[in-house]
């Protein structure tokens, strides 16, 4: 029990001290922190929309009718739907991505994305709140954009901030920033639902993303293209 809680009390020194040395470090340890934390705040509700009874939450009230006319009502089909237009908007939107990200920097392509993505969170609050019909449906499948646009180009903006050599050093502390933010997301939505409601969850989300709108903000400036510039060498710079 001593030898573990030794071992726990010097990888937090070690992660500190990390910290400390490198505000590089700090600002992506926080930026994945906090991009995880408002993901996994989502994903239950994301979860719990597509498993609910309530058919009119899901599917917008003209879907449904065009359903039930053909004899097919949509409360015997919700995860097929769901997952159908899941892979078609993937399909859709890949190419669109590639062409993104191929185009424009990702220190400039982020914040725009993250922008966007607070933006909707604001009108899905909206929505939410006021009840509107078909609301499971498009949150389920903002939810499948949102991972493809803002986690997984994550490690590609990181990339572009890390040489190699810190990457090594640097990536075990970043990916366990992640970790955390994993574990705090679905407890903050168990916690706050009953008490908040879904519709609030949308603004705890956003918050968490305006956070990592502005560690991009401020990481971006260290970030190179090439990838030739360090940012232990910026770093230094900027001290």
């Amino acid at each position: 029990m001593t030898s573990r809680f030794s071992s726990s009390q010097s990888a937090a020194g070690r992660l500190s001290g990390a910290l400390r040395s490198s505000p590089t470090l700090a600002w992506s340890f926080l930026y994945f922190f906090c991009l995880l934390s408002g993901y996994y705040v989502l994903r239950p509700v994301r979860e719990a929309m597509s498993a609910s009874a309530d058919v009119e939450a899901i599917f917008p009230t003209g879907m449904i009718a065009f359903f039930a006319a053909h004899g097919m009502p949509l409360k015997d089909f919700t995860l097929q739907v769901l997952f159908t237009c899941t892979f078609l908007i993937m399909v859709l939107l890949q190419p669109v991505y590639g062409a993104l990200v191929s185009r424009y920097p990702r220190r400039v392509f982020l914040p725009a994305v993250y922008g966007f993505f607070i933006a909707t969170l604001l009108l899905f609050y909206v929505l939410f709140d006021s009840g509107v019909p078909g609301r499971g449906m498009a949150f389920f499948l903002w939810v499948t954009v949102f991972n493809l646009f803002a986690v997984a180009v994550f490690w590609s903006f990181m990339a572009d901030v890390f040489s190699n050599a810190e990457a090594r050093s640097y990536y075990g502390y970043i990916g366990a920033a992640g970790t955390l933010g994993a574990f705090l997301g679905p407890i903050l939505t168990r916690t706050l639902v009953e008490r908040i409601g879904i519709a609030h969850l949308m603004l705890v989300s956003a918050g968490f993303l305006t956070v990592c709108m502005v560690c991009v903000l401020r990481l971006r400036t260290k970030s190179q293209p090439t990838g030739h510039s360090s940012a232990t060498e910026l770093d230094t710079a900027a001290k």
